[in-house]
């Protein structure tokens, strides 16, 4: 998914359109932030995997071995506020973050990557994710990743143009998001005993 996306933002950018209010920039622009909602939200179900329960079961399967003899089956329930990310609502908090984002960029371009940061979350984990001791850890190092990523960024555009470092640039950016989110999913699905109380 990773490597499709980019290669899909680069082909984007094989005619180097020129920013404006063209037809064909404007199209190009629609295209891009789509493709991208997507991936996000397809990266944040491949890395959730399963919700987890408390009995471990999957959501909405019945259990056909009861607890004790004679027992019936039953149906477990989702664990409250876990998130289920092929569910509608994590696709509208994707482009959500997005939009938030885009306001942060008109303020400073510097906000941006602190917007995504703080809202990555979200995508993959209960926001009681947010009071576990590890939360700390993990946003302090996905702003640093986020600054890294930046500046490499703007540097690779020094040497390398057009659809190749889009193509570098989109798969880089990719793979640090899919990391973190991935992160943020361990961490929410973790025994409490290991990152702290919810």
């Amino acid at each position: 998914m990773i490597v499709v996306h980019a290669a899909v933002q680069a082909l984007l950018v094989l005619d180097d359109p020129t920013p404006g209010q063209t037809t064909d920039f404007l199209l190009a622009a629609v295209v891009s932030g789509a493709v991208l909602v997507a991936a996000v939200w397809l990266v944040a179900v491949l890395v959730s995997g399963p919700v987890p329960h408390r009995n471990g079961a999957a959501p909405g399967r019945i259990v056909l071995a009861p607890e004790r003899p004679g027992g019936a089956p039953v149906v477990v329930e989702p664990e409250p506020g876990a998130v289920r990310p092929w569910r509608p609502v994590v696709l509208l908090r994707v482009i959500v973050l997005g939009v938030l984002a885009v306001a942060a960029s008109l303020l400073s371009p510097v906000l941006v990557p602190i917007v995504l940061v703080l809202g990555a979350p979200l995508l993959v984990a209960r926001p009681s994710v947010y009071r576990r001791p590890i939360a700390l850890l993990w946003t302090a190092f996905g702003l640093v990743l986020a600054a890294v990523s930046w500046a490499g960024a703007l540097l690779l555009g020094f040497f390398v143009t057009g659809p190749v470092a889009a193509f570098a640039t989109w798969l880089w950016f990719g793979a640090a998001a899919a990391f973190l989110l991935w992160r943020w999913a361990m961490s929410s699905r973790a025994p409490l005993g290991q990152y702290g109380q919810h």
